[in-house]
């Protein structure tokens, strides 16, 4: 029993970081990262598409996996592979690459919304996706939604203290809300 809850720990504390591979075992579409600022992050692309300026002297090129079980994937360190299922043939993958890149249609370089990690998954999946910035988009959106709520509970403080809509005995009153959904309601029994 000891000997696997040792394997097990082993195994969360190597992560999985991606394979290594060597360029000429590449084929057209695979998507491929290397670790920049000494692993603090991941560069993405697409081969057969720019990784003459891609790589940089000294870095490994690792394959990033599709298809992972979820297990895998949150044993994984982010940015090295995805649950999402390759869906596009490599032809494909290189066309809409190429495509993207000449006529500069991606959209506007953003760090958490539109980086080389989206542009890969993109081209590869048709879905935007960035693990590596998946948990800050996530605590964005919250806020967001936090934010919305507070300020319907202002105004409704605000409105009822200069009576711009009758009081509200609390007593009497089910105030709701649910989740995602910012929408305040009351109602009056």
């Amino acid at each position: 029993m000891m000997a696997h809850v040792a394997i097990l720990v082993i195994a969360i504390l190597m992560r999985r970081t991606g394979d290594v591979v060597r360029q000429e075992h590449l084929r057209p579409g695979d998507h491929v990262f290397v670790y920049r600022l000494y692993g603090a992050y991941s560069h993405h692309g697409v081969d057969k598409t720019s990784l003459d300026s891609f790589q940089q002297e000294g870095e490994e090129l690792r394959l990033y996996a599709y298809g992972q079980p979820q297990l895998w994937y949150w044993l994984s360190r982010w940015g090295t592979c995805s649950t999402l299922l390759k869906t596009k043939s490599p032809q494909d993958v290189v066309n809409k690459a190429q495509q993207l890149l000449e006529h500069d249609s991606f959209g506007e370089y953003d760090l958490f919304h539109n980086n080389c990690e989206h542009f890969a998954t993109f081209c590869r999946t048709g879905l935007r996706a960035s693990a590596q910035t998946y948990l800050v988009s996530a605590c964005e959106q919250k806020i967001k939604e936090i934010e919305e709520w507070a300020m319907k509970i202002v105004l409704l403080k605000w409105a009822t203290k200069f009576q711009i809509i009758p009081k509200i005995d609390s007593r009497r009153a089910c105030g709701t809300f649910r989740g995602n959904d910012t929408s305040l309601s009351f109602q009056i029994f």
